[in-house]
């Protein structure tokens, strides 16, 4: 089959959808399938013709130019005049028009896989249908309801009555989404969400779990014990949306010598976390981690943390934990509910709350024996759905049921 996808920043920010579609390309490579990728180019000249490249495993990436103010990456270079000017193009871009149709005139693929459309724009649903090629959308967040992505208000909190701005953009991509085939994501949370909003009135829709980014290797010398003062790690970006300020106020009440908060990530809360360093000599900054420093960190941890204050769509960082025997305490919203079982692989906190977040922290300080017992349960599941391959399947076996209905 040839495949194509579309994800706009893929290449040039390494978040979970650009991962899942790294993950996703070298599996169908591998299965035989020609694949190519369509991406929102980051350069200056913002109405360049497009440009392809083709990559040494055989994929072919087709860079698109952002044919918008600024490239999708770039929001928080720009004040809220401009980024509103942005996302007004962003509902449905006329100016890649051309350009969509040419490219998958060219290609004639099977499917379209469509994951992240902020800096492309549902207009790529448009050129899809007008040549009849069926679509696949895999959510990664909420862009399709929220124009932020998060479901958060600009003051931090659920938003619960949508504003009108954002109704009239979820009854735009309610009437786009009519032709969209297929629709998947890696939680109940996220599909159930996005349908009950209206969207995708007439696609299939079926959850996938993504798989887990490590190759699944259990640590050659498994942990049996935690460390004698537990050490809870936040591994993330650094924003205000995944809880930051929730979690170091409430380990604020530990002691020094009680337990120990490492810190890893990049983002606009950087000085916060720095500060925070400063003013505690138990908790400890370890700036951006990846690659093996990443695996050494989750090693040496014995508690993730996950503070979220957004119902965050499945947390890949969590499933990265599991593969090390780590417990997770994470906010009791969205995905996270679908992969920690509350008082046996971790626990459930509520969204904001200091407290029961302090107090599932502490008890792992006050007994040991609760980890271990965390810790042995999670290395006896089977996860054998977290591999590349199973997800591939999984996925692959969805579009025959989409493209079968299709034919009908």
């Amino acid at each position: 089959m040839k495949i194509g996808m579309v994800c706009p920043q893929f290449g040039y920010h390494l978040g979970g959808a650009e991962i899942i579609v790294e993950e996703l390309v070298r599996q169908c490579l591998c299965h035989g399938h020609e694949v190519f990728v369509i991406v929102s180019e980051r350069r200056t000249r913002l109405f360049s013709p497009f440009t392809v490249r083709h990559r040494e495993d055989g994929a072919k990436i087709y860079h698109l130019p952002p044919r918008n103010l600024y490239w999708a990456g770039d929001s928080k270079k720009h004040g809220k005049l401009v980024r509103r000017a942005w996302h007004l193009v962003d509902l449905w871009n006329p100016f890649l028009w051309s350009s969509l149709v040419a490219i998958l005139s060219k290609e004639k693929p099977d499917f379209l896989n469509c994951h992240t459309l902020p800096g492309i724009s549902t207009v790529v649903w448009s050129a899809a249908a007008r040549l009849r090629i069926p679509i696949i959308q895999t959510l990664h967040e909420y862009a399709l309801i929220c124009p932020r992505g998060t479901l958060l208000r600009s003051n931090g909190e659920v938003c619960v009555d949508a504003p009108p701005p954002c109704r009239v953009f979820r009854s735009l991509n309610r009437r786009l989404s009519r032709m969209v085939s297929g629709v998947t994501g890696p939680s109940q949370a996220v599909l159930k969400t996005t349908l009950d909003e209206g969207l995708f009135p007439s696609s299939q829709a079926r959850a996938i779990p993504n798989p887990c980014p490590f190759p699944y290797v259990p640590p050659e010398t498994p942990k049996e014990r935690p460390n004698e003062k537990p050490v809870f790690l936040f591994l993330g970006v650094l924003e205000e949306h995944k809880g930051l300020r929730v979690l170091v106020e409430a380990f604020s009440r530990f002691q020094a010598q009680e337990a120990v908060l490492r810190i890893a990530g990049r983002g606009s809360m950087e000085n916060f976390v720095r500060q925070a360093c400063t003013a505690s000599s138990n908790i400890e900054y370890l700036g951006l981690v990846e690659g093996q420093a990443k695996s050494k960190g989750l090693q040496s941890a014995d508690v993730l943390v996950v503070p979220s204050t957004w119902p965050d769509v499945y947390p890949t960082v969590i499933l990265e934990a599991q593969t090390f025997g780590l417990p997770v305490i994470a906010s009791r919203m969205g995905g996270m509910t679908e992969i920690i079982r509350d008082g046996e692989t971790g626990f459930l906190v509520e969204p904001r709350d200091r407290e029961h977040l302090y107090r599932a922290m502490a008890s792992f300080q006050r007994a040991p024996d609760l980890w271990v017992a965390m810790h042995q349960r999670i290395m006896s599941m089977d996860r054998s759905y977290l591999q590349p391959e199973e997800y591939y399947a999984s996925f692959m076996d969805f579009v025959g049921s989409v493209l079968a209905q299709r034919s009908l």
